[in-house]
């Protein structure tokens, strides 16, 4: 039984981190955007532009071609599912 519990705990824990990545990339991102732009004397993008970005990308409308298949489909929640798994993999904040 304690072990049992104490694996619940772990992907609970494994579930947050990889939010909690996923959520800060782009800050990290958009940081790392502001240092780049301020080396090369320019102004840059905001560091809250890439979450802007993802806001827009969200609210289009899907476009698909009437002849795409259950691969096309199916590859975009692939990719999202895969970095799920590599961000809760990652041994980030236990040891």
């Amino acid at each position: 039984m304690r072990q049992t519990l104490c694996d619940g705990y772990l992907v609970i824990f494994a579930l947050a981190q990889a939010v909690i990545l996923l959520m800060l990339t782009p800050l990290f991102t958009g940081i790392s955007r502001q240092i780049r732009a301020r080396m090369h004397s320019r102004r840059g993008p905001g560091i809250w532009q890439d979450y802007r970005d993802i806001h827009k990308l969200f609210k289009r409308q899907e476009v698909a071609p009437t002849s795409s298949g259950l691969m096309f489909r199916l590859m975009p929640w692939v990719l999202i599912s895969s970095m799920l798994v590599l961000a809760m993999a990652l041994p980030l904040f236990i040891t």
